[in-house]
């Protein structure tokens, strides 16, 4: 691009369409290293929950998901927009359902088998199951301890009730804001706000009560909004911010090693530094600022864990859980890892991978309706579910 079109507003989008052929190429496909971060991700979450020494902090592991995932659906909703002058909703929420839904399904399923040979209660499962299934687990979990066998699902609903708006409300960017700039800036603002938001409810919760401000939706979404404002700087912009990676590196260590969840300071700017780490990583990882970062991120145990993050993250849960409630703790937990291994790398295989080559089938009457499935369900979590889950 020329030095005019990287510092002129990007006017009209959707009138880019013979550039965007090529510019919104590179926006959609694969960047070498960002399955490492999901590695680094998952694996600081596994090493926080069976209370391996050095990752007390492993918890901002989800911090990290949550700018890297709306980093790139961010790229993959500007470069349709930009090739196309649209959003396809339908196609996107078809393909959110197909991302998150069927393994969610699997675990649920894994769940009852448990229950019939760990004597569970099926009760407190379908609460469970009912909070997860409608993605007000987040709501639930800050309240009522709820999901407790699903606990982690927490997160995968802040991110899905974040997608209910988001392309929505990306589309109304493209549209009517003219600068790159102006974007970004209304999102890391947002952000900004939500921050200051979460030091407010810090400051008016019980200490007891922390887990209401940690795992609710209206505190958490501003990581997400930094990965997607970092989705819509220039390649330029993004090497230059890429540059400080050594100094995130070292921030995003600190707090996996000392920083748990409910300490003072992730809520006085802790989380907000989290997320702007996170994305100074990435964008390192997507400029290439340091190629050697990259191709250390995309080899080996890492980018393999990476593959499988999805799947991990679900499944590391249930083996500890059951070693939880037979007695075990300390080191021994550690041994739940391996199984959690290979349960996530065969959810992954069988059923991952299966739903993947879905995406690009099935009529526009099935895509509209299946992507119609999470708004629907969520809605009936919001009217009808919380008031069962409390009695």
């Amino acid at each position: 691009m020329s030095e005019i079109q990287e510092r002129a507003p990007m006017r009209h989008w959707h009138s880019m369409s013979v550039e965007a052929a090529g510019s919104s190429t590179h926006l959609s496909k694969r960047i070498a290293g960002l399955d490492g971060i999901r590695g680094i991700a998952v694996l600081a979450v596994v090493g926080c929950h069976t209370s391996i020494p050095f990752m007390l902090g492993g918890g901002i592991g989800v911090d990290i998901f949550f700018v890297l995932s709306g980093f790139l659906i961010s790229r993959v909703l500007i470069a349709e927009f930009m090739a196309t002058g649209r959003i396809d909703f339908a196609g996107f929420y078809w393909r959110r359902f197909l991302r998150i839904v069927p393994p969610l399904i699997i675990l649920c399923l894994g769940w009852l088998c448990l229950a019939l040979i760990f004597d569970i209660s099926l009760r407190s499962l379908a609460r469970d199951f009912s909070v997860t299934l409608t993605f007000i687990a987040d709501y639930t979990r800050s309240r009522g301890g709820i999901p407790h066998f699903l606990a982690p699902t927490w997160s995968i609903s802040v991110e899905e009730q974040f997608y209910l708006i988001w392309p929505f409300v990306a589309i109304g960017l493209l549209t009517f804001i003219r600068a790159r700039q102006s974007i970004v800036s209304i999102l890391v603002l947002t952000a900004v706000a939500v921050g200051a938001w979460r030091f407010h409810r810090f400051e008016t919760t019980a200490p007891d009560d922390l887990v209401a401000v940690y795992d609710s939706f209206d505190a958490r979404f501003d990581a997400l909004c930094l990965g997607c404002a970092l989705a819509f700087l220039t390649e330029e912009n993004l090497r230059i911010i890429g540059k400080l990676w050594p100094a995130a590196v070292i921030v995003i260590a600190g707090f996996i090693y000392a920083s748990a969840w409910n300490q003072p300071w992730m809520y006085l700017g802790g989380f907000s530094l989290i997320g702007i780490s996170s994305a100074i990583l990435i964008a390192a990882v997507a400029s290439r600022s340091s190629p050697m970062l990259a191709m250390t991120l995309d080899s080996g145990p890492l980018l393999w864990f990476g593959t499988i993050s999805y799947s991990l993250y679900l499944w590391h849960w249930p083996p500890l859980l059951i070693m939880m409630i037979k007695g075990y703790s300390g080191y021994s937990l550690l041994l739940s890892i391996p199984i959690s291994i290979v349960l996530a790398a065969a959810s992954t295989r069988l059923v991952e991978r299966q739903a993947t080559l879905l995406k690009p089938m099935g009529s526009r009457s099935i895509r509209i309706v299946v992507s119609l499935v999470v708004p629907v369900l969520f809605v009936i979590g919001v009217l009808f579910v919380p008031p069962s889950v409390h009695r």
